[in-house]
């Protein structure tokens, strides 16, 4: 699945996303004076544009939203001045520099093959996602603990939408809140690759409408590759039948199979 809805774009996903990151910053924080009288958020743009050694007129053009042409070196440059972390300077990267093999395909099949393995792992738990984080396959043991029904309408298999609109999740995880604000910046991590797809948007507008949590978490812009998702805990999930706390550790696997773009595999084996 690949099409766009109008509405939101790349452009305008940096726009916010630039503005979130110069506005968690104080002047302290990048060894500039504060001045007297300051009454702005965060840094100023002339501020950001100061330190990334950039016309002030042109990182305003970049902020807004405009369509302009960013080099590797600026972007650098920016990505220092804002202070971004790995995961936030992959992700705006996706944004400003797209690939040619834009828009990205995603799709609700998963490998056969793939499945079949997921399907009968037997040491922990085991599921397969794609980049819109829907469950595509999981074995018995994460199926049982998650409720899950393959025929279910495909809303209901979004890892997403289980964890902000179903009461259980919460009696699932012991640790929600943490995990709630991971699985949303490792969210963010992929809808870099998916802005303007209308079945990305359109999950994000439901869960916005659903989940006041998920709306405060989304409007956070904070992200997580999910490289580094899978290896920041807790991960623990509670039993739903005998009431106790599985402490897992995750290791994920990505496909890269050509006919199976964005999809993962995930493991988790208990310590």
């Amino acid at each position: 699945m690949s099409a766009t809805t109008p509405g939101r774009d790349r452009h305008e996903e940096t726009a916010s996303f630039l503005r979130s990151r110069r506005e968690r910053l104080t002047p302290a924080d990048v060894g500039l004076p504060s001045g007297p009288r300051r009454r702005v958020k965060g840094l100023r743009r002339e501020e950001v544009a100061l330190l990334a050694d950039v016309g002030v007129t042109w990182y305003t053009w970049l902020e807004q939203g405009r369509p302009i042409a960013v080099s590797d070196e600026t972007l650098a440059r920016i990505t220092a001045a804002l202070r971004l972390n790995s995961s936030e300077a992959e992700y705006l990267r996706k944004l400003v520099k797209p690939g040619a093999e834009q828009p990205h395909i995603w799709e609700m099949k998963g490998d056969e093959s793939v499945r079949y393995i997921v399907e009968h792992f037997k040491d922990g738990f085991a599921y397969l996602r794609n980049s819109r984080f829907d469950w595509l396959a999981w074995n018995e043991r994460f199926g049982r603990y998650q409720n899950l029904d393959p025929k279910a309408p495909a809303i209901e298999r979004n890892m997403l939408w289980r964890l902000f609109t179903d009461k259980n999740s919460r009696t699932l995880y012991p640790h929600w809140k943490e995990y709630a604000a991971r699985l949303v910046a490792a969210f963010r991590a992929e809808y870099a690759e998916h802005v303007g797809d209308r079945d990305f948007e359109g999950l994000i507008e439901s869960l916005t409408k659903a989940s006041p949590e998920f709306s405060r978490l989304w409007t956070d812009f904070e992200v997580l590759s999910p490289a580094q998702w899978v290896v920041v805990g807790p991960f623990d999930m509670r039993d739903p039948q005998t009431g106790e706390v599985a402490k897992l550790k995750f290791d994920s696997l990505n496909l890269m199979l050509p006919e199976h773009p964005g999809q993962i595999v995930v493991f988790g084996v208990l310590p």
